[in-house]
């Protein structure tokens, strides 16, 4: 049996009388790859924030590898690679240093830290370009630098919206 990683529970959020998200319910297991598609107002959006614990939803329940988002939203954060919709990064410093940065915030340290980058920046095509200030970066390479954000920590889950 698949180990279950993100399991929604009749998830709904309602915004001033307007249903977002309607007892959704679904399950993710490990190794999958999972999209939510829909048009703008769909709730796609909300439900990501919901599962990162950036939302906090009306009803339902959601657990992140066997743990409570409202209960447990730390640890849960700590398992989970966000990379939002707009770019999340400092663009006047280099790929660098906003990965150095971020590294930090996620707690790592040291030599630990700089092999997570190397390894990151490699994963992502942005090794050559780890001393250029971001602002002179593609969309592409912007885009590659967010998804390097949040794969720095190694997290269980990676999560795009």
């Amino acid at each position: 049996m698949q180990e279950t990683m993100v399991s929604v529970h009749n998830l709904s959020k309602t915004y001033a009388g307007q249903k977002a998200v309607e007892r959704l319910s679904l399950n993710i297991g490990r190794g999958e790859f999972f999209g939510l598609l829909g048009p703008n107002g769909a709730g796609t959006t909300t439900t990501i924030g919901m599962i990162t614990g950036l939302i906090s939803p009306s009803e339902g329940t959601i657990t992140i590898d066997a743990l409570d988002v409202q209960i447990n939203p730390r640890a849960v954060k700590a398992r989970i690679g966000f990379v939002p919709q707009d770019f999340a990064f400092y663009p006047t410093l280099s790929a660098r240093d906003n990965l150095l940065f971020f590294g930090r915030i996620y707690g790592l340290h040291g030599r630990h830290l700089k092999e997570q980058i190397d390894k990151a920046l490699q994963a992502v095509d942005l090794l050559r370009n780890a001393g250029d200030t971001v602002s002179t970066f593609s969309n592409g390479m912007k885009r590659r630098l967010n998804i390097a954000i949040a794969m720095l920590h190694n997290p269980r889950i990676l999560i795009l919206d």
